[in-house]
């Protein structure tokens, strides 16, 4: 028996092998294949990847395509000499997609091809099946010698068709793809025919035609259509062969139903132009949609019209209720607005809070208010979420083409700044877009003075979100987190008014009260009998630009009298993408100071593992969104990638947004460090926070 089968059928789990120069996604490929059931061996170049081939004849290869050294299709075509080594299955990975380089990788004896960055659900899906499949070509290597070239090709249901005579056998999956009978199979080519999809018959009629005229291979994927009127889509293979002792001719090949890969791209194309959340068109739709209506606008002298809705107190709504509550409540204001406007109209989602409506084909500008007036009215009645009976209204802003922008992106700013506009003068109300009008200079009169009254009559104040030890179940420490009660705008939670602070600069002035503030306090919770205690307090970029946040840090410490080692300092990821050198010497000597540095929001935005490994960080955050996915898919989540990547790096982690006991269960079993979130407790005064600290509240 060849050695590999041996091997293969004694094993006790199967092993894999991924050879990627990237060590982030080689990671990820393990956690997937782990999840899957396998072993896993790691290559870092193609030289190292035959090594462990030869040593160890894995059941599965992920093959990275460009690589230092050996490319991965010379990888594969030497992995196909070894003993054994064209019965392994191997899944090739790269950025690359044009033709040229998936026809070389299947040349070179690559099973499959999957595209980077890929989809960890559909790659868990496709190693599964690539797996499956493997096993049974081996088992049937070893009793029927006329299926090895069907194993080659790696396929599900395999069939043979003599073409002098017209006579075709079929594998049992063949039957079970085409949920035919082999009672009621007819024995000839026609059957694979009457089941093509009407409107991919012609490609495949000729595609046959050509390989046969030609004596060459035949690929294609193609839907088919089942006796109960299902739609399935197959990839339908095929090689010329001629008997060399009879000259007869055939076509052998396979079939494999791709169905479920095909909904996973649709899926994926789909997210490209949707909105997940309200399903409504996105602002990359959104775009085309404009320029389609500019275009036919243009020809017919018509106008097309743009009207950016913001809702009013929607923030608080978030805060206060719950981002489950403020999504469902989305998801509501998407179906109203639906309900608006015409048939040819588009309702979009801009991001946040935003949406968008297009009203093409307008011969008059005076249509406009009509929709915008009956979008007002659509937010009369509440909503009634999750129990809750809640009131929003909008503020409508309205651009016009030609006369306040030739392109979708201008059209959308100006609608934007109009919006704006129609908030500041009161909200629950409709502007056009006029000149004058910009975002900075309608806020700047009324929130850039305030802010700097604030300062002045000390209207903040610093809220305290509890960080939960895992381990102890106990509170660790705290996130410092700034709140506004303007006696003008009213409570305004920290995004309503930083971004302001940072492009004025009062975020430097803002940002030392914070500091100093969460010390004095953290100090008095020393002194009150919790030594452990730690604070944690944002930095922004703007203070590292415009002050030394060392030296600041250093006074800071010396004056309240915290041990350096229980502050902590949280940064974005934004902060490190520029003057990478000087931020690098900062942190590297806040380390000295003795403080803790923390990456807040990891996998939001570059998500780069460089600066994992180059900045000295100790805790690694792990952002909401990841969190609220956790429990909704079947495979492996985001959360537990930056888990184990944080694990391999030996940082701290900590999980942000958790509002759910299946969150805390999950974030406990994969050894999250802390956590933070409304399911323990929302951000709350100092006072609440210390009497929560004397009752010992814990999880």
């Amino acid at each position: 028996m060849n050695p590999l089968l041996m091997q293969f059928n004694n094993r006790k789990m199967p092993l894999a092998l991924v050879i990627d120069d990237d060590q982030f996604i080689r990671g990820v490929a393990r956690v997937v294949l782990q999840s899957c059931g396998f072993e896993v061996e790691e290559a870092c170049d193609g030289i190292e990847g035959l090594s462990v081939i030869e040593r160890t004849s894995p059941d599965l290869v992920l093959l990275d395509v460009v690589m230092p050294g050996l490319k991965g299709f010379d990888v594969c075509r030497e992995l196909r000499k070894f003993a054994g080594g064209k019965l392994i299955p191997v899944l090739m990975m790269t950025s690359l997609d044009d033709h040229d380089s998936i026809n070389e990788a299947y040349h070179a004896g690559a099973t499959d091809f999957i595209s980077k960055p890929f989809n960890h659900v559909v790659l868990g899906h496709r190693i599964r099946y690539l797996y499956n499949a493997s096993r049974a070509l081996n088992s049937l290597a070893i009793s029927e010698a006329k299926l090895a070239n069907a194993q080659r090709l790696s396929a599900v249901g395999n069939w043979e068709w003599d073409v002098s005579v017209d006579r075709l056998n079929w594998s049992d999956e063949m039957f079970r793809i085409y949920r035919i009978s082999p009672g009621h199979f007819q024995a000839h080519f026609g059957i694979f025919l009457e089941h093509v999809y009407s409107e991919d018959l012609p490609v495949f009629e000729e595609m046959l035609h050509g390989a046969i005229k030609r004596q060459q291979s035949i690929q294609l994927d193609h839907r088919i259509l089942l006796a109960d009127g299902t739609l399935r889509y197959v990839h339908f293979q095929g090689e010329y062969i001629t008997n060399p002792k009879t000259n007869a001719s055939y076509l052998q090949g396979t079939v494999q139903d791709i169905t479920e890969r095909k909904q996973n791209e649709a899926r994926i194309r789909y997210l490209v132009n949707y909105d997940s959340l309200t399903n409504l068109p996105n602002r990359h739709l959104l775009q085309d949609r404009v320029n389609q209506a500019i275009v036919q606008a243009t020809r017919t002298q018509h106008r097309v019209a743009m009207l950016v809705i913001g809702l009013d107190g929607f923030k608080f709504i978030n805060d206060s209720f719950g981002h489950a509550v403020g999504d469902q409540l989305l998801q509501a204001v998407g179906q109203r607005l639906h309900q608006t406007v015409r048939e040819g109209d588009t309702v979009a989602r801009v991001g946040g809070d935003g949406f968008a409506i297009i009203l093409p084909g307008l011969a008059q500008t005076q249509m406009a208010p009509g929709v915008a007036q009956k979008v007002l009215n659509a937010f009369t009645p509440s909503f009634t979420i999750d129990g809750h009976e809640l009131h929003v209204t909008a503020s409508i802003g309205i651009s016009i083409f030609p006369e306040d922008g030739n392109n979708p992106d201008l059209l959308l700013k100006n609608a934007d700044a109009a919006m704006y506009s129609a908030k500041a003068k009161g909200r629950n109300c409709y502007q056009y877009y006029a000149p004058e009008m910009s975002v900075h200079a309608e806020q700047r009169v009324l929130m850039e003075n305030a802010l700097r009254q604030a300062i002045e009559h000390d209207e903040f104040e610093v809220y305290y979100q509890p960080k939960v030890n895992l381990a102890t179940g106990k509170i660790h420490g705290a996130e410092a987190l700034i709140r506004w009660q303007s006696p003008t705008l009213g409570f305004l939670p920290p995004d309503r008014f930083i971004p302001l602070t940072e492009e004025t600069g009062l975020i430097v002035p803002i940002g030392e009260w914070v500091l100093r503030t969460a010390c004095i306090q953290a100090r008095k919770w020393h002194e009150m009998g919790f030594p452990h205690f730690t604070i944690a307090v944002n930095l922004s970029a703007r203070q590292f630009s415009q002050q030394s946040v060392l030296d600041l840090v250093r006074q800071v410490l010396s004056d309240t009298g915290l041990p350096p080692a229980k502050l902590e300092l949280e940064l974005t990821e934004s902060l490190l993408v520029n003057n990478t050198d000087m931020m690098l010497q900062t942190l590297s000597d806040l380390k000295t100071l003795g403080v803790s540095l923390s990456l807040d929001d990891f996998g939001t935005g570059y998500s780069s593992l460089s600066y994992l490994k180059r900045f000295p960080f100790d805790v690694l955050k792990i952002d909401r969104s990841f969190v609220s996915e956790v429990g909704k898919a079947r495979e492996v989540s985001l959360a537990e990638i930056i888990l184990l990547m944080a694990s391999t790096l030996h940082l701290k982690t900590v999980a942000e947004g958790v509002e759910t006991a299946e969150q805390l269960a999950f974030l406990k079993a994969h050894q999250c460090d802390e956590i933070q979130g409304y399911y323990f407790s929302r951000p709350v005064p100092a006072g609440q926070f210390t009497a929560m600290l004397t009752e010992n509240k814990g999880l």
